[in-house]
């Protein structure tokens, strides 16, 4: 054991990977640096020649996973080597490729030098790879949250009424909790309005929670407080989503399927009659990206920069122009609009991210009395923005220069994050919640209790807003109008 943030794995020939040979420091390739880039190689990068280095392949910035093999040599013809992670007084030896496992959330700062086998002599400045670990796949449900860790594991918090945290009782969590017999096997996670879903790395897919109109598609009405297996082929899953009454699957191998309540034509099949197990959307057997299950409607990106909606359109939330529900997909962007991506709200926004970053909307303006029956720029985020996420009835987005959070519309329980419970029509900065946001989510049961949270690049999860029921994750049930931190990351 280095320190508690993970142990130095020891090199076994059974299990280690293939690791491409490094360049030869006095050759026309040049090894990377301690910054992943390419060193530019130099006469004293000849080996037994100049300075003794110590070079290293470290992984990118950010990381989503808990376990590594890091490569590493030297310009010497032979050398031993010692890693510390910074901060130790100690070194101990490593042998490249040396494994890294059980890495805990947060920035990792690991040093490795090198001795010459023939000298003796120790390089004075180290190589120093540096990269952060942070949770992933964050979303922001009705009254719960729920993310994915670096170690594969789910675990979700807030609201429980339902079983829609999944950990076998019905009892409201305050603090994240592990999701029933997941283990390590997670890789993304939808939490609807009072039920969950999430893919695992086989390509499987489960939901638990409440489960009215087999909104779990697993073929019962029957509420689950652990996760059930979804009514599809195994290993055929390659996106999940959950909505307010219903959820949607993006095959791997094509098309898209649907299951639950399908009132309004949210499950995009013809008719108006609920499903208990995942059946057909009509039309969409191809050129999928990615598919989201909303408030009695859902979305899909095409391959080629599309639009597609269907099901709720009472107030223009198809953004067709043209009012009346749909049980079938209906386009709302042709092929070649540059849509990298959509959020569909559990309550009338709807938001599309086009390139080169603006954000579209129709429906709700976030006021509850502003409506259009078409997507309309939102004037102040016309470009540089990552990501959006709308709850409902309020909506947030990341810049892409300055990875800041800014978010606008309804600010009952300061879902909005700048310190205040006052509406917004225009976007405004989430308050001490410092630049490099890598994920955001917004959620929400009803226009008085939404909330919001974050991933950092430093690893930390965030969150503001509604704490009704702990979907803050900080242990409280006040609200907040600033991120608080959520306890355990």
């Amino acid at each position: 054991m280095l320190d508690t943030r993970g142990t130095l794995r020891p090199v076994d020939a059974a299990d280690t990977p293939d690791v491409e040979e490094p360049a030869d420091p006095g050759h026309d390739e040049a090894p990377p640096d301690a910054e992943g880039e390419e060193a530019e190689a130099t006469e004293e990068d000849i080996p037994g020649d100049g300075a003794l280095d110590t070079f290293a392949g470290c992984p990118d910035p950010i990381q989503h996973t808990n376990d590594f093999w890091i490569d590493f040599w030297c310009n010497r013809s032979a050398c031993t080597f010692e890693c510390r992670f910074t901060g130790m007084a100690d070194w101990f030896a490593c042998v490249p490729p040396q494994g890294l496992t059980n890495l805990s959330h947060g920035e990792i700062m690991l040093e490795v030098r090198a001795t010459d086998s023939a000298t003796g002599e120790v390089d004075a400045t180290p190589a120093l790879c540096k990269w952060s670990i942070v949770p992933s796949s964050l979303s922001c449900g009705g009254m719960h949250t729920c993310l994915v860790t670096a170690d594969g594991g789910v675990k979700c918090w807030g609201n429980n009424a339902s079983g829609q945290i999944g950990d076998g009782t019905a009892e409201v969590k305050y603090q994240p909790t592990d999701v029933f017999g997941l283990g390590s096997d997670g890789v993304a996670v939808s939490a609807g309005y009072a039920h969950t879903c999430a893919l695992t790395a086989s390509g499987n897919a489960a939901c638990w929670g409440e489960n009215l109109d087999g909104r779990l598609g697993d073929g019962t009405g029957t509420d689950s407080l652990i996760p059930v297996a979804v009514a599809l082929t195994p290993g055929s899953v390659a996106a999940v989503s959950a909505g307010l009454n219903h959820s949607c699957a993006l095959k791997s191998t094509s098309g898209t399927k649907c299951w639950g309540q399908n009132d309004r034509g949210q499950l995009g099949n013809g008719d108006n009659a609920p499903s208990f197990s995942p059946i057909d959307v009509l039309g969409l057997s191809t050129g999928l990206a990615s598919i989201v299950a909303g408030g009695l409607r859902t979305c899909a990106v095409m391959d080629d920069g599309g639009l597609t909606c269907w099901g709720l359109n009472e107030q223009g939330e198809l953004g067709t122009g043209i009012l009346g529900n749909s049980n079938v997909p209906v386009e709302v962007y042709p092929a070649g609009s540059g849509v990298v991506s959509v959020s569909v709200g559990l309550g009338s926004m709807t938001w599309a991210l086009l390139d080169p970053g603006g954000v579209w909307f129709w429906s709700d303006d976030g006021t509850g009395t502003n409506y259009s029956s078409l997507p309309r720029l939102v004037p102040e985020m016309t470009s540089n923005v990552t990501m959006i996420a709308t709850g409902f009835a309020h909506g947030c987005a990341v810049m892409e220069d300055t990875e800041a959070a800014w978010c606008w519309g309804r600010n009952q329980n300061g879902q909005l994050g700048n310190g205040t419970t006052a509406y917004a029509a225009e976007a405004v900065p989430v308050s001490e919640l410092d630049p490099g946001v890598i994920e955001i989510c917004a959620g929400g049961s009803g226009v008085d209790c939404g909330h919001s949270c974050a991933v950092t690049r430093t690893g930390d999860v965030k969150c503001w807003g509604c704490n009704l029921t702990g979907q803050l994750g900080n242990g409280l049930t006040s609200d907040s109008p600033i991120p608080v931190d959520v306890v355990g990351f």
